[in-house]
């Protein structure tokens, strides 16, 4: 479907008057319940009427600033948001894929929380939609999770890593494998730890295996 230029431009003045508005919100203004989901179900009616893919969204503006903000309830509105368009609204796959690959989210997705299985659950549709366009660097900051004393639960890094695995891309996946042989060398001499790690690939094979992978263009990457 295509959009007639003076409806973009309509949309266009409606999206920038929400962004002044936005901007003269206080911090705390946005931890208060109502004022976010109204502000979302207007962001949603401007975004509608745009044409899909315009990353110049207020809606992803404001998804942004919550995640951002220091606030729980707040950065759990943000995620809900977003699982929504990254679970549900086909036309923003690959708009809302490259925006948060651009700003840099999943650090701040995989900041705190993760000990809550009902955070790491929510997370699970954004994390898959970035997981195509993931890159090594990023995919070892996330194995490094589990390591260390403040490391986060092993029940909680197989979800977290099934989640990734289930959109990772033929190379990802051969990299993935490469990350389990090096770990299982390192694990020979122990075998409560071989058994529980043998146990997170089990889960982590499965994910592989439930849906097709279409390919990620390289403007994406």
């Amino acid at each position: 479907m295509s959009f007639p230029r003076s409806l973009d431009g309509t949309m266009a003045e409606a999206a920038e008057k929400m962004r002044t508005m936005m901007k003269e919100l206080s911090d705390k203004d946005i931890r208060d319940e109502v004022t976010r989901r109204e502000i979302f179900e207007a962001a949603r009616k401007v975004c509608k009427g745009m044409t899909p893919g315009l990353m110049t969204s207020p809606r992803y503006e404001f998804i942004e600033r919550l995640l951002l903000c220091g606030n729980m309830n707040a950065k759990k509105a943000a995620i809900d948001e977003l699982a929504m368009i990254c679970d549900h609204e086909m036309g923003e796959s690959c708009s809302v894929r490259r925006w948060m690959k651009t700003r840099n989210l999943l650090p701040v997705l995989l900041s705190d929380h993760l000990d809550h299985p009902e955070y790491v659950g929510k997370i699970g549709p954004i994390v898959r939609k970035l997981a195509p366009v993931l890159s090594e660097r990023e995919f070892r900051a996330v194995w490094c999770l589990q390591k260390g004393r403040c490391g986060i639960s092993h029940e909680m890094f197989v979800l977290l890593l099934a989640n990734l695995a289930s959109g990772f891309q033929e190379d990802q996946i051969i990299m993935l494998f490469r990350y389990f042989k090096k770990q299982l060398k390192l694990l020979a001499t122990c075998q409560l730890q071989q058994t529980a790690f043998l146990r997170m690939t089990d889960v982590v094979l499965i994910a592989l295996t439930r849906q097709c992978r279409p390919p990620i263009p390289l403007k994406d990457k």
